[in-house]
């Protein structure tokens, strides 16, 4: 005869725990120390970290960033890290990196006020970041427009006229997030003496 076999069997459980997710926007651009929007996609709880500045709040993924200065003119990187979901279990927490790049703003601190006669040149200056721009204003003539520090020969209808010259500097990051910026310098111009004698007598 045939013998029969023997079977057994049994059911085994197996719980399948969803990883941690970590996805940063960006890379994100700023001028100067003003706050950043960030925002991470996340499954769960987790935390910002980086950079030398603060955090709105580090543990939202939607927060702000405020540089620190001494980040002005630099790229940080700010990483977002979502804890394990699982707390003990086969799951690992989860990071991802963004980066900030963070402009230099444009700065511009005019000379002046300054006072010629009408005869004369002024010497006009600005302090400006970036050291290139151009000059405009007046209806005289610049001994060269694109120098912050040059000279401006008035035309002679200014006699008598306060003149008001314009720098305006170049965009110091191109397509970043930062403008130029513009500061007026005066040039009071003032009236020659004349002297006309009568005679001859």
């Amino acid at each position: 005869f045939k013998r029969k076999g023997c079977f057994d069997s049994d059911n085994l459980q197996i719980n399948v725990n969803q990883s941690a997710i970590a996805e940063t926007e960006g890379p994100y651009t700023n001028c100067d120390v003003s706050p950043v929007k960030l925002n991470a996609v996340t499954n769960g709880n987790g935390t910002w970290t980086g950079g030398i500045g603060s955090f709105g709040d580090p543990t939202d993924p939607s927060t702000t960033y405020t540089p620190d200065p001494s980040e002005v003119g630099k790229t940080s990187d700010l990483t977002w890290e979502t804890f394990d979901p699982d707390d003990d279990g086969p799951c690992t927490n989860a990071i991802d990196i963004t980066e900030l790049a963070i402009s230099t703003p444009a700065a511009v601190t005019p000379g002046g006020p300054y006072a010629i006669c009408s005869s004369d040149i002024a010497n006009v200056e600005v302090t400006t970041t970036p050291n290139s721009g151009t000059w405009i204003g007046g209806i005289g003539s610049f001994g060269d427009p694109t120098n912050p520090t040059t000279t401006y020969t008035p035309d002679p209808s200014e006699s008598g006229t306060t003149v008001v010259l314009t720098w305006t500097s170049d965009d110091p990051d191109g397509i970043g997030p930062c403008p130029p910026a513009t500061a007026e310098v005066e040039v009071n111009v003032l009236d020659e003496a004349i002297a006309i004698t009568q005679g001859p007598y």
